[in-house]
C-alpha cells in the first residue's frame, strides 16, 4: 500500500521589522511590522477562527511614540492594525 501526504506539506514564511527612533531625550517614536504566510489557520491570532488546511496571509502594523512629560510621569502612545486574508478553498 502507497500513502501520499501531499495534502500535509507546508510551510510557514514570516518577516518581521522594528524602527525605533529617539527624536529628543524626551521623545521617541517606533514602527513595528509583521507579516506572515501560514499554511493553515493553527498558528493564526484570531478568535473564532477554526482550524483548516487553508493557507493564510496575516500582517500587523504598529507605531507609536514615547514622550517623558515630567520627571516622574511619562506618556506612551501606541496604534495597532491587523488585516488577515484566507485562500479560497473549492469544496
Amino acid at each position: 500500500m502507497l500513502w501520499s501526504f501531499d495534502e500535509l506539506k507546508g510551510y510557514d514564511q514570516r518577516a518581521y521589522l522594528t524602527l525605533n527612533r529617539v527624536a529628543t531625550p524626551r521623545l521617541s517614536w517606533f514602527l513595528s511590522n509583521e507579516y506572515s504566510q501560514l499554511p493553515t489557520t493553527d498558528l493564526l491570532q484570531l478568535y473564532g477562527v477554526p482550524f483548516r488546511r487553508v493557507g493564510v496571509t496575516s500582517n500587523r502594523f504598529g507605531a507609536g511614540m514615547q514622550a517623558r512629560l515630567t520627571k516622574f510621569t511619562d506618556l506612551n502612545l501606541r496604534y495597532d492594525n491587523e488585516w488577515s486574508s484566507f485562500d479560497q478553498v473549492d469544496e
